[in-house]
């Protein structure tokens, strides 16, 4: 039999014999038999429980039995799921009984606690706690023979029924605790509230050294008493933990385990709006080892509709349910009242009143964390805490869920996810605001509308039914971040910012700062924008062959902020075309010096510079000029191709060149009738100019793409007519090298031997004689007077 503490058996009278008191409860021989383990150890406490008189040691006892009997847990079968609840209830209820009985010890009320009600509630306790027993022993195995399991499993069934049945006796019995011991307690309170008030009666009559000695006894009794009162009221307002909650399994078991390990934790939740700091808070508070810690003595506030430091002091106040009225400063009173007892305090979105009061609140948490008992945790947007002696190892900024995580909430309320999904949360940098609002929408449209609506509108109709508020509201919760942050000069670096879907590297910070100079402080901005939490600092692996390390910092915005800016605040409007030009010049000096970090990047400062006068001649001059030869490998055709339409449009000089990038490109891409038709329209541009060098290049370039074409046609009729136009191509190459021996540019040998060796291989077979220039007719080396976009036979770019 497992021993009783001594402090209880010390409450109970000597006159008293355990053993010849008979027992409330009959237990089945059955029963006895089959209990092993945690199961024999419950039923053996119940026994000595029901033969106690209405005592602190009988909850003792039956406190006792309770945490054995959560044990038991660990010893079925089968049912193991539906056994949770059970005993999460009756660790609940045994939190509860604990903590009344630490109250009935406090008091000295000793044997005279019980009323009928409460008798009836633990008889009843008993009665269900023994019951679970007889079904949860019926779900052990007998034996570990293989008929035994058998057996076991047959009846899994009808023993699921039967523990779901204790499962909803408990949670019962749960409920008439709650209420019970919470009326019993307030008339402990009462009574002690009666001792004070005689006790202060007595000493006004005498000034005997009996009343001197009482009186500080029951006064500080009475000041425990209502703190208690106090927290409970708290405890009582407490919001319910978050329904759906994934992914944050690592930062509540940071906090828990800080909070549980610090007498006084101070932690910081921080991170930007929607990322989910609230429900992190509410886990934190509904935690298993938190209420185990803390049981009813748990507070949470929402900072939201304050706007001072008074307005939370008040707040918190009428939280405790303490008078908000009085002579003695609030602040005071409340501290004074909460210090004789331990508790944990959560202030929620404290940066709506720290951003209008900062030094108040502060000092408000400078005063409640000199509580010595008192756990103190704040959420907030803004990552720059107060001066506080925050826990060890800081909670890093909440960041958004992993895709896994985030699916796992989609299907939560969607029951079931697929694709489109998946796209959708990836497009939300996976917020669980957005991907919790997208997925409400998603149960009234199928997944693929709600998918083409974002492509459409964004971020515009992320947003439930009713009034628009943060968190029903993706844009409304955004707003109200950019609405703190009321600074024209950061918003214009958000901007800028939110052009790029990848980030901008951290080195190229200095070239912004240099672009911008006299106009923004880049640096001082980006602080104040992570200060908000509207920038992520980010570590990212550099898969670029051009890398010079392997790791890159990053400065990202997430995908929603990104969007909202995109919709809200145009780069162009406003009058703010200068920072236009700067972002455009930042990429052109770069280009001289560096291959580009990110190609998305540097197709977006490029379209951006492309469609504004003061910038266009700079980009187009920029792409044309660096990386000739590999410029395929940097710019996509859409941008080489737009390039070349705003050329055109504005008779720019770079025209040719740009047809010459886009036949490299085209010919490493093998698609060679596209690369000959680039070609041909470079040498038609320079036709008037008459620029040899140019010529020199283009014919160059012309006598290699048709190498390859021949070397892909492989057909003696379809591979003769590219080598012959090599061969011409070749011809007036080295008239022009002739012409110009300071320009040794081409290696004329190498083109020779290619030509050769195309000719030699088709020279043999049938279509041998389309290899003599003559037998294809007349050949001009000019441009086909159709431009190079009409039909020419047998090789595209050039008349026959």
């Amino acid at each position: 039999m497992v021993p009783l503490p001594n402090e209880d058996l010390a409450f109970v009278p000597a006159t008293q014999d355990r053993s010849a008191r008979k027992s409330r409860l009959s237990i089945s021989t059955e029963t006895s038999e089959k209990a092993k383990g945690a199961t024999r150890t419950v039923i053996e406490l119940l026994n000595v429980a029901a033969t106690m008189t209405q005592s602190v040691p009988y909850l003792g006892a039956i406190s006792t039995a309770l945490s054995e009997f959560v044990k038991i847990q660990d010893e079925v079968d089968v049912c193991k799921d539906e056994c949770r609840l059970t005993m999460d209830n009756a660790y609940q209820i045994n939190t509860l009984i604990k903590g009344f009985r630490d109250k009935c010890a406090d008091t000295g009320k000793g044997n005279g606690i019980f009323s009928e009600e409460l008798q009836l509630a633990f008889m009843d306790l008993e009665r269900i706690v023994l019951d679970s027993v007889a079904v949860l022993v019926e779900c052990k195995l007998d034996s570990p023979t293989l008929r035994s399991r058998l057996r076991l499993y047959t009846r899994r069934s009808d023993l699921t029924r039967q523990v779901r049945e204790c499962s909803e006796k408990m949670s019962k019995a749960l409920q008439l605790f709650q209420m019970t011991l919470q009326v019993h307690q307030l008339l402990m309170l009462e009574d002690i509230r009666d001792a004070v008030r005689d006790s202060a009666r007595l000493r006004d009559l005498s000034q005997g050294p009996s009343d001197h000695a009482i009186s500080p006894v029951l006064a500080a009794l009475s000041r425990t008493a209502y703190a208690t009162s106090l927290w409970e009221r708290a405890t009582a307002q407490l919001p319910a933990a978050p329904a759906l909650f994934y992914g944050r399994d690592e930062e509540v078991a940071q906090i828990v385990q800080t909070v549980t390990h610090e007498v006084s934790a101070r932690v910081a939740i921080l991170g930007p709006g929607g990322i989910g700091k609230t429900s992190i808070a509410l886990a934190v508070l509904h935690h298993p080892d938190i209420k185990a810690r803390y049981a009813t003595h748990r507070c949470f506030l929402s900072c939201e509709p304050a706007t001072s430091a008074e307005d939370v002091w008040r707040n918190l106040s009428l939280t405790f349910g303490l008078d908000v009225e009085g002579e003695e400063p609030l602040p005071s009173r409340l501290i004074s009242e909460l210090r004789p007892l331990d508790g944990i305090i959560c202030l929620d979105n404290l940066e709506t009143p720290w951003e209008t009061d900062t030094a108040k609140i502060e000092n408000l948490l400078v005063e409640l964390a000199s509580l010595p008992k008192v756990a103190l945790m704040i959420t907030s947007r803004l990552t720059d805490t107060p001066l506080i002696n925050w826990s060890y190892p800081l909670l890093k900024p909440i960041a958004p869920l992993a895709i896994s995580s985030a699916l796992e909430l989609w299907s939560s309320i969607c029951h079931g996810y697929d694709e489109y999904s998946q796209k959708l949360c990836e497009a939300v940098d996976c917020v669980p605001l957005a991907v919790t609002l997208l997925a409400r929408l998603a149960r009234t449209e199928t997944t693929k509308i709600v998918w083409s609506r974002w492509e459409a509108e964004r971020i515009t109709f992320v947003r439930s039914f009713g009034k628009e508020h943060r968190l029903n509201s993706l844009s409304q919760s955004i707003k109200l971040s950019l609405h703190m942050l009321n600074n024209e000069a950061a918003i214009d670096v958000l901007r800028l910012l939110s052009i790029f879907p990848e980030g901008l590297p951290c080195r190229y910070i200095p070239l912004w700062e240099q672009a911008f100079r006299g106009r923004l402080s880049i640096r001082d901005v980006i602080t104040q924008l992570k200060h908000h939490s509207l920038l992520q600092h980010v570590e990212n692996q550099n898969h670029s062959f051009a890398s010079t390390g392997p790791t890159s910092d990053e400065i990202r915005i997430l995908s929603p902020i990104r969007h909202y800016m995109l919709q809200h605040y145009e780069i162009r409007a406003n009058k703010r075309e200068h920072l236009f030009v700067s972002l455009a010049d930042v990429f052109c000096n770069l280009q001289g010096r560096r291959f580009p970090h990110n190609l998305d990047n540097a197709t977006i400062y490029l379209e951006l510079g492309l469609a504004h006068g003061a910038t266009r001649e700079r980009c187009l001059q920029t792409i044309v000029y660096s990386h000739q030869s590999t410029c395929h490998l940097f710019y996509p055709a859409k941008l080489l191709l737009l390039a070349l339409k705003t050329a055109r449009t504005h008779s720019s000089p770079t025209e040719g060149p740009l047809c010459l990038r886009l036949a490299i490109m085209w010919r490493r891409k093998r698609r060679y009738r596209r690369a000959l038709e680039m070609i041909h329209a470079a040498i038609q541009f320079d036709l008037g100019a008459r620029h040899i060098s140019d010529e020199i290049i283009y014919y160059a370039e012309l006598a290699w793409a048709n190498v390859d074409a021949a070397k892909h046609h492989t057909g003696p009729y379809t591979g003769a007519p590219y080598v012959v136009e090599a061969q011409m191509a070749l011809e007036v190459l080295e008239k022009h090298l002739t012409n110009s021996p300071d320009l040794k540019v081409v290696d004329t040998g190498a083109l020779h031997r290619a030509i050769a060796e195309r000719r030699r291989l088709l020279g043999h077979g049938p279509g041998a004689e389309l290899l003599d220039p003559c037998a294809m007719g007349p050949y001009s080396m000019e441009p086909a007077a159709g431009g190079y976009n009409s039909a020419r036979v047998p090789v595209v770019g050039f008349s026959v």
